[in-house]
């Protein structure tokens, strides 16, 4: 049986009364009518206590063996339903009314495909620039070792070989790419997300050259063929949907080929 804390993983609830998105993306009205739709099934399954109907909207669900010990006595169903849950307290205690929504979009531009450091027997993985979404623009974030197994789930599309998107997502992986054979640091931070490279992000006491230009990430630019790679993508959705004193509530949701789907509820400490 799996643990509480990963059970809390695959709940999530979506609605959006007007639509916001925090980081300047937008969302088409047919997603926004179709997130507001699922989400009001979820809520209502989860103050109904149906561990069933919440468990088969996840992106992933798990198998019926596990659900069907979800009932009430159990540890797992006291730390979903019982009245001490910090997630059934902020599921139970939602008033009908949702906030701001942040719209994530990645995009994990394959480098190469190298075999796997768990050595032979193991699928290769795939060397990635990670890309995001900003204001209608791509901008670098960090390198991504990616397992075959991941990016060919329910998680991740993959662009069209040839299309326009596919074409846009090389090419500033490439811009990326050439900032680093350079060492211009300036010039990747200009590729980057607002908040800068994920290599830069919090206190360290190396120098910005030694957690850039790490001999991982280098060898991975040294050993690029140059050519376009696979693109795989992910688009995710956080909504608020209430606070208490301590924490912001919010709902994650991720698109899936059979349209959105439950991913986490998180409590955001304040």
């Amino acid at each position: 049986m799996p643990n509480s804390s990963k059970l809390f993983l695959l709940l999530a609830i979506c609605t959006a009364a007007t639509l916001h998105t925090a980081n300047g993306q937008s969302t088409s009205a047919e997603d926004e009518a179709m997130m507001q739709k699922f989400g009001t099934s979820v809520l209502k399954a989860y103050q109904s206590k149906d561990a069933a109907k919440v468990f088969s909207m996840v992106v992933s669900p798990p198998p019926a063996s596990v659900i069907e010990q979800i009932v009430p006595g159990t540890p797992n169903y006291e730390q979903l339903f019982g009245e001490n849950s910090k997630q059934w307290k902020a599921v139970s205690a939602w008033d009908g009314e949702f906030e701001e929504t942040v719209m994530n979009y990645e995009a994990y531009v394959v480098l190469r495909q190298k075999p796997s450091a768990f050595g032979p027997g193991n699928p290769d993985v795939f060397s990635c620039i990670r890309l995001k979404k900003e204001n209608g623009t791509w901008h670098y974030d960090t390198f991504y070792i990616a397992q075959q197994k991941q990016v060919n789930g329910p998680e991740f599309s993959e662009a069209e070989d040839g299309s326009e998107l596919h074409a846009e997502l090389n090419k500033t992986t490439s811009s990326v790419v050439q900032a680093f054979h350079q060492k211009d640091i300036e010039k990747i931070k200009a590729l980057s997300v607002a908040e800068g490279p994920a290599a830069l992000r919090g206190e360290s006491e190396r120098t910005v050259d030694e957690r850039l230009f790490n001999s991982l990430d280098m060898k991975e630019i040294a050993e690029w063929p140059g050519t376009p790679g696979k693109v795989f993508l992910k688009d995710e959705a956080k909504i608020k949907f209430g606070e208490s004193e301590n924490a912001t509530h919010w709902v994650q949701l991720i698109k899936a080929d059979s349209g959105w789907r439950l991913k986490d509820i998180k409590l955001d400490s304040k």
